[in-house]
């Protein structure tokens, strides 16, 4: 049986007075601190998942259809495929990052409402 670091007393604790209850009440909110800087992952459901796939293969058609668009059919002419692939791999990245940050705030604001 192997000891978490967590659960063991503190060195003093009996000295300082604190009897079994204190101890352990201390003891459960230091595993809560803990894992409290650790990122739990939510279980997607089956039609999370699909509306994801969905989503992804919307946007890469519309992709398709829009850089055939620019690139054949469009009256500008607009004859420069590497700057618009160029363009298209920067703004998702931009949204990727933005997302990213937004999930790490949402995450840090549940994490914190939890010990209010």
């Amino acid at each position: 049986m192997s000891t978490n670091s967590v659960d063991a007393v503190s060195p003093g604790d009996e000295e300082a007075g604190f009897n079994s209850t204190e101890i352990a009440a201390r003891n459960v909110t230091r595993k809560r601190y803990l894992q409290s800087f650790q990122y739990q992952a939510l279980p997607l459901s089956s039609m999370q998942i699909a509306g994801v796939v969905a989503f992804y293969i919307s946007v890469s058609v519309a992709l398709v259809v829009l850089n055939k668009f620019l690139l054949s059919y469009s009256p500008i002419k607009f004859d420069f495929p590497l700057f618009v692939t160029w363009f298209q791999l920067l703004f998702a990245l931009a949204c990727v990052i933005f997302l990213g940050y937004l999930n790490k705030k949402g995450y840090e604001l549940k994490s914190k409402l939890i010990y209010l």
